[in-house]
């Protein structure tokens, strides 16, 4: 949280971002804001529609990257156009996030990888959490995934591209 202004003697607050939904594989420190900005704006550019996102780390190759689990409402064009979607995405993360854009540059961060999943999947998760406890009206799908079973809800429902 951050105080952005007073309203007499009360502080208003805005809030930054959740715990634990920063994405910081080098320090970039990319806010889940500016990760929902840049999808926004990605996709309207493309005139797509995402219905749910989700973030992982991906520490396998050389550099480590994001992926993205997305699902959108027209599976079928939103995987047509992917290689656009997956530019215009991370330009718009760059443009939201300098840090982020400079660990590109660096060759520290490896550039984002897509991965569509088939509809209904971020209702399986929503599911999961709420099994675990969760109030139905006060489930928030976690933007950024380090739980071993909703990486794997996300991983079985990946779609072959």
């Amino acid at each position: 949280m951050r105080v952005v202004g007073r309203y007499g003697q009360a502080p208003i607050l805005e809030f930054r971002y959740r715990k634990g939904q920063l994405l910081n594989l080098v320090g970039e420190k990319t806010s889940e804001a500016a990760l929902t900005f840049a999808l926004q704006a990605a996709t309207l550019a493309l005139e797509e529609v995402v219905l749910d996102f989700s973030v992982v780390e991906d520490l396998d190759g050389s550099l480590g990257r994001y992926k993205v689990f997305l699902e959108g409402r027209h599976p079928k064009g939103l995987r047509k156009g992917s290689g656009n979607l997956r530019d215009a995405l991370e330009s718009a993360l760059c443009d939201a996030n300098p840090r982020y854009r400079a660990g590109l540059e660096a060759k520290r961060l490896g550039p984002l990888k897509l991965v569509f999943v088939r509809q209904g999947t971020f209702q399986a998760i929503r599911r999961e959490l709420i099994d675990r406890g969760a109030s139905q009206n006060q489930v928030k799908i976690s933007r950024l995934v380090r739980d071993a079973k909703l990486l794997a809800i996300l991983q079985a429902s990946a779609e072959e591209e």
